[in-house]
């Protein structure tokens, strides 16, 4: 399927798009999108964070010069590959759990649906807060792929995916009200070190 008729249908119909997966007989379609999609994703965040490091050094005493180039190319190479090789991994740990909930079809099925289902986030994921929102629709279309490539029920696609997001998220709530309240209990402390010094 073409990168552009891809991205079109996933947006548009992404039903429709999961039930026209089950033709593809390799993942050979799904990891070229990966690699595709992988390294716009990698030099986009490479020069993104370029970017940054050289509007911070402007204002270092060490001068105005950015870090040499070849470092910028090692670093998307490495993050490439290691994209790569976690997807495979991932796609692992998702099948795992799909499995768990009844899922009917193989690793494969499991790799397409997982490396389709995240074009939003490669695509939109490097904006702060669009982002956000790419990622919850990558969310969304993993839920509507699970039940098409797999066969699981809506509600429980549904659960599968949400409640360890939200328990995920709850955990992140619990340790940054950790965190700050473990900074506020040490400002007096401080305030009285200050004080005497």
């Amino acid at each position: 399927m073409h990168i552009i008729d891809t991205i079109a249908k996933l947006f548009s119909k992404p039903r429709d798009f999961f039930k026209g997966i089950r033709k593809e007989k390799t993942i050979k379609d799904a990891f070229f999108i990966n690699l595709i999609f992988g390294l716009f994703y990698c030099v986009i965040l490479m020069i993104f964070l370029f970017l940054m490091v050289s509007f911070f050094r402007m204002f270092t005493p060490a001068g105005k010069n950015t870090f040499p180039m070849y470092i910028l190319f090692i670093l998307v190479a490495v993050w490439f590959v290691l994209v790569i090789i976690f997807n495979f991994i991932w796609a692992g740990i998702l099948h795992v759990w799909i499995l768990i909930f009844g899922g009917k079809k193989g690793y494969k099925q499991t790799y397409q649906l997982s490396i389709y289902s995240s074009i939003p986030t490669y695509l939109l994921g490097w904006f702060p807060l669009i982002g956000l929102f790419a990622s919850v629709y990558s969310v969304y279309l993993l839920i509507i792929g699970t039940q098409e490539v797999h066969g699981i029920s809506k509600m429980k696609s549904i659960l599968m995916y949400v409640i360890p997001i939200a328990v995920f998220a709850l955990l992140i709530i619990i340790f940054y009200i950790f965190i700050m309240v473990m900074i506020f209990s040490q400002m007096p402390y401080l305030n009285a070190t200050n004080a005497t010094g």
